[in-house]
């Protein structure tokens, strides 16, 4: 009953308003200065000592071709962090661009955290102490890191402007009986009309992500992160209520599909190409290959028959060597025979000559001891003739016998 529902909200309106505290959930969304977009979720909460703000949601970064290359297309590596002052980060290690550290607004006090940064969706809230008025205003400049390895980060982006929170909200006592209902309607929503926007949000940013993906996809399987977001737009299709969304993701869908289809076309010409290709190839080595073995056989055939012809040549030649061998052996022989022929008749003159040589020797050897014999036997006579005549004495016959030689 209408009655009833502004009775309700009326008393939630005050169970708020009598709180010590409240807490609100604010979603944004930042570009980074190579254009890529940060979703993010927050939760301001004034209490009487200040304001905390928590980032306890995880951030969703969607990055263009440039974030998409530096990161190598591992988004879940990538995280969105704020420092609260410059070095002095204990065994962490930033790599890259030199980060800035958010300021303090003036009249607020904060204390800063062990660490020196905060990785939203893991760290403790941010906590300011002091009042808060209309002009408080806390600039976070962002910066998108890459997870390398354990307590190593690469810095790949920073945002192109800081993001601004506004702790300051108008309470109950401050808001005119006029805007009291109109408020009551923005702030107390129900829980169901939340989670619709919450996934008309998401889905809207998941189709954003899906076509810049399906834009840089150029083969198959699709990427994770393509996937990925394909699953996430199915499962809010079913939670989705509003048909112009519903009509969209059915559009992204059909679009996911259709690329899918036409990147499978491409890779199976491609392969099919490939396949022409390799078959063409293959055929060419054949080709090369039964022309390399004709040429070779070719050359074989001509090798065997310079070799008869070198065979022959050689049997022509030992003819023509064993021929003139054996006439230059005849002629040798002739030569020879004649030498020999005419050594022996120069042999046979040397003995005739010797022949004559000796009995004229010998002649003259005849003639002469018979001359030495007649003269011998004539001075024997003589001597016995003389010693007969006179036997006076005897040495001196004996020296006049002495026979003389000629």
């Amino acid at each position: 009953m209408p009655g009833l529902k502004h009775i309700s909200v009326a008393a939630v309106w005050m169970i708020v308003l009598a709180l010590p505290s409240w807490g609100r959930t604010v979603r944004d969304t930042v570009l980074t200065s190579m254009n890529d977009r940060i979703i993010l979720s927050y939760t301001i909460s004034n209490t009487q000592e200040g304001v905390s703000v928590d980032f306890a949601e995880v951030p969703r970064i969607i990055p263009k071709q440039k974030l998409s290359e530096a990161c190598k297309g591992d988004c879940e590596r990538l995280k969105i962090v704020i420092f609260d002052r410059i070095g002095d980060y204990g065994k962490v290690e930033f790599k890259g661009a030199a980060p800035s550290a958010f300021m303090v607004p003036a009249g607020l006090t904060y204390e800063k955290s062990k660490d020196g940064f905060l990785i939203f969706g893991e760290g403790r809230p941010l906590e300011f102490h002091g009042p808060v008025s209309p002009e408080t205003c806390i600039r976070l400049p962002l910066y998108v890191v890459y997870y390398e390895k354990k307590q190593r980060y690469r810095i790949l982006a920073a945002s192109a402007e800081p993001l601004i929170v506004r702790p300051w909200r108008q309470t109950g006592a401050a808001v005119s009986a006029s805007r009291v209902p109109r408020q009551e309607t923005i702030e107390i929503v129900s829980t169901e009309e939340d989670e619709s926007n919450e996934d008309i949000t998401n889905a809207l940013s998941s189709m954003d992500l899906v076509h810049q993906l399906l834009e840089r996809v150029t083969e198959l399987p699709f990427p994770q992160a393509l996937q990925m977001e394909i699953f996430n737009l199915r499962a809010l299709k079913n939670k989705i209520k509003d048909r112009d969304v519903i009509e969209r993701i059915n559009a992204v869908l059909l679009e996911y599909s259709d690329r899918e289809s036409e990147l499978k076309e491409i890779q199976d010409n491609a392969m099919a190409l490939e396949k022409a290709r390799v078959d063409a190839r293959l055929e060419h080595e054949k080709q090369e290959a039964a022309a390399e073995r004709k040429q070779a056989e070719e050359n074989m055939r001509q090798q065997e028959e310079k070799q008869q012809k070198r065979n022959i040549f050689m049997i022509i030649g030992a003819a023509i060597v064993a021929l003139v061998a054996f006439i230059g052996n005849a002629v040798f022989r002739h030569f020879r025979e004649i030498a020999n022929q005419r050594s022996m008749m120069e042999m046979q003159e040397d003995l005739i000559r010797q022949a004559e040589h000796d009995a004229t020797r010998r002649a003259r050897e005849v003639v002469h001891n018979k001359a030495h014999k007649a003269i011998n036997d004539g001075r024997t006579q003589m001597r016995r003739a003389s010693q007969s005549r006179q036997p006076s004495s005897a040495s001196n016959r004996k020296q006049n016998n002495k026979p003389r030689s000629i």
